[in-house]
């Protein structure tokens, strides 16, 4: 984590809590700018600024949540859809007096994250979409039949007076070389293009991959 980071980190044991959510792929980190503290966005929608992000005892367990007092545009109170429905079954079956502006606001918090959610699978299908077109295009090369090569290094053994045979002439040792070197330049030529191909798909995980960390097993 670099400073900019560790400086705007809740202490222990939010701290440590928040950590294994960007290790796991479960959250990310997006940079505000110049004094601003970064956001951690979660795969499931949410979005808490984060020195506000709390680890805290919800109707489904320890959470990380936003702090209580942290209710403010761009943040949600938890960090996924149903943290936020539970929260409102949980009053509804308490029989409690509810908040009609803390009900308002869980509202808003789930229209906000079911919409990132869509978004966010909107950039997955455009993966898919820029892979299946690079693999298409792969597909459609062509590839050189390296098979040849025996042959045609046959051919030149042949002419060189490997084979028993008398050589041959300059000419014809000439013609059986660059047969060889024609195909070998061939299969160069199309590695290159596969190449591309296989730095097109990586340009793509890339992109939908972002500042996630996808080295360990990340949600969907």
């Amino acid at each position: 984590m670099i400073d900019a980071e560790n400086r705007w980190m809740p202490p222990s044991p939010h701290r440590e809590r928040i950590l294994e959510a960007l290790q796991s792929g479960a959250a990310h980190l997006v940079d505000q700018g110049h004094r601003l503290p970064p956001l951690l966005v979660f795969e499931d929608g949410g979005m808490i600024p984060l020195p506000r992000v709390r680890l805290a005892a919800t109707r489904r367990g320890p959470q990380l949540v936003a702090a209580e007092e942290s209710d403010s545009p761009g943040m949600t109170r938890f960090y996924d859809v149903c943290g936020s429905i539970d929260e409102i079954l949980g009053q509804v079956r308490e029989g409690r007096a509810r908040d009609p502006e803390e009900m308002a606001g869980l509202l808003r918090d789930i229209g906000y994250m079911v919409a990132r959610l869509g978004r966010r699978e909107e950039q997955y299908r455009a993966f898919l979409q820029a892979v299946q077109a690079a693999v298409k295009a792969g597909f459609a090369q062509l590839p050189p039949d390296a098979q040849q090569a025996p042959e045609r290094l046959a051919r030149l053994g042949a002419a060189l007076g490997l084979e028993g045979a008398p050589p041959g002439d300059v000419a014809t040792i000439t013609s059986c070389a660059e047969e060889v070197r024609a195909l070998a330049q061939a299969l160069e030529d199309h590695l290159a293009r596969m190449r591309e191909v296989a730095a097109e798909v990586h340009r793509a995980y890339q992109a939908v991959r972002g500042a996630r960390n996808w080295d360990e097993q990340a949600p969907a």
